[in-house]
């Protein structure tokens, strides 16, 4: 778990405006991690979950494309507002990858 000062931004986060209809999964075992997708940026993304991820974790979105986007955890904490759920700070690990423009396109986001 990471404090506060451990969470950098490069770039702005923007609010989902939909339901998101893809899978977090964890790249070491495969399995789906139940999560709620709350902001998202160009390189980035915030989830709330019941798990404690360590940093550097490493996570892929599978779309309902079946598109997948890797990403890592860079920081995760207790959820002040949420009884026994943790907020987590997810990075794209491909240079390449827009977040934003991807969201836009399944409808999870609206600029």
């Amino acid at each position: 778990m990471t404090t506060e000062d451990d969470e950098l931004r490069r770039h702005l986060r923007h609010p989902l405006t939909g339901d998101l209809t893809g899978s977090l999964i964890s790249a070491a075992t495969g399995s789906k991690i139940p999560c709620i997708a709350v902001d998202v940026s160009q390189s980035g993304m915030k989830i709330v979950l019941t798990l404690d991820l360590d940093v550097g974790t490493k996570l892929f979105l599978r779309l309902a494309n079946q598109r997948e986007v890797r990403l890592e955890v860079v920081w995760c904490r207790k959820e002040p507002t949420r009884k026994g759920y943790f907020a987590c700070g997810l990075r794209r690990t491909e240079d390449t990858t827009d977040l934003e423009k991807i969201f836009t396109e399944a409808g999870w986001f609206e600029p």
